[in-house]
């Protein structure tokens, strides 16, 4: 096939799509960087990772209150 493929096509070749949903539905359009664990796009992945971060923290200190 000539021309870009649909990310029906990328998806069976292996090719993983960007996990960003945004406000209006629609699902970022980029490819996933391995860099973030092919969850997220190398647009998405630094502010994502600072999300997860910032809550793994936190949870991470809750559990340590609740031991103590």
């Amino acid at each position: 096939m000539i021309g870009k493929l649909t990310w029906r096509e990328l998806e069976r070749q292996g090719i993983k799509r960007c996990c960003v949903m945004f406000s209006s539905g629609k699902q970022c359009r980029r490819r996933a960087s391995a860099a973030f664990g092919s969850s997220w796009c190398d647009k998405h992945g630094p502010e994502m990772k600072m999300h997860t971060d910032y809550a793994n923290a936190a949870l991470a200190a809750q559990k340590k209150s609740e031991d103590s």
